[in-house]
């Protein structure tokens, strides 16, 4: 677990116009992630958006997840940019371009 949470980084050291990359990440022994364990978006995560926070896809090799995504976009929490996060892991992986990227969320 980091030792900050993300409860604390959105509220209290970002400020509006502040990026927050990877949101829909997956990686538990490691990172917190936006959607609790039963499936909601935690509250603090829709202030941070409203309080100017934005976010920032990311999609990478490992850094999207549809664990997190699904849940989000349904209960109306989305990304703010989508970018590709592209580096030689994630351009032969998930992340093929941009097309394809921006395809799923169509």
């Amino acid at each position: 677990t980091p030792p900050l949470s993300l409860e604390e980084l959105f509220m209290k050291h970002l400020r509006p116009g502040d990026i927050f990359t990877h949101p829909y990440a997956y990686f538990p022994d490691s990172r917190e992630t936006v959607v609790d364990e039963n499936g909601k978006v935690k509250p603090f995560v829709f202030e941070a958006q409203k309080r100017g926070i934005k976010f920032d896809l990311g999609h990478g090799g490992g850094s999207f997840t549809w664990k997190q995504a699904i849940p989000s976009v349904k209960q109306g929490f989305i990304a703010d940019a989508i970018s590709s996060d592209l580096h030689t892991g994630s351009m032969n992986s998930g992340m093929k371009d941009m097309a394809n990227l921006m395809s799923k969320f169509l």
